[in-house]
């Protein structure tokens, strides 16, 4: 009876340490697609720092769970937030412009459009992204195949999330950029299966 007792209050306290921790400091999640191979692959476990976002702003480049626009399990555009959880990579920040010629992405500070689309980097303030992490090329827009992306203005608030395997990714190209609000936690490790296991 003592054993019995012993071990309900342990899984009590565990339970008291575990479901506060994965609301706010750490939570697992499983990977469903292959929109960030080869980055992370189909079945990969991953850990999100959810703290983080009470620090510091999303960077680019970092990895995020969150959750994508649309309303309960249905993810389209729109104003309002699915139910869904997504995993993509932060590429465009607030007040910048993003778009994409014959698939490499561009930014641009300031809410600044490119002078010449198809030479963005000759604006003041403009710049090709250095994308090691991307599967494949060209990027392309989901929502209208074989083309690049035209240049999209990210809200104040906003970020615009990619797929690394930009073929195979449904993200902003085709839903928008997401609030701050809808992100989950940045991913820091990969976890499991433990030959993968890798730090982010």
């Amino acid at each position: 009876m003592r054993i019995l007792r012993e071990i309900v209050l342990l899984a009590i306290a565990v339970l008291v340490v575990l479901v506060p921790g994965q609301m706010y400091v750490v939570k697992a999640f499983r990977i469903p697609s292959e929109s960030m191979v080869p980055t992370l692959q189909v079945r990969d476990r991953v850990l999100t720092a959810r703290f983080l976002l009470h620090f510091r702003d999303p960077q680019r480049g970092e990895i995020f769970v969150f959750h994508p626009n649309g309303e309960g399990s249905d993810v389209h555009a729109s104003a309002t937030a699915s139910t869904q959880n997504y995993v993509k990579r932060v590429i465009g920040l607030p007040n910048e412009v993003i778009g994409s010629v014959q698939g490499r992405v561009y930014v641009c500070s300031d809410n600044r459009y490119p002078d010449d689309q198809k030479q963005p980097e000759q604006t003041a303030g403009c710049k090709f992204l250095d994308e090691p992490y991307t599967h494949a090329q060209p990027t392309l827009s989901l929502a209208n195949p074989g083309t690049d992306l035209a240049p999209t203005v990210v809200q104040p608030g906003y970020y615009f999330m990619m797929g690394d395997n930009r073929t195979s990714s449904a993200d902003s190209r085709a839903w928008g950029p997401v609030r701050r609000s809808q992100l989950i936690g940045r991913v820091f490790v990969t976890y499991w299966p433990v030959g993968r296991f890798a730090f982010w």
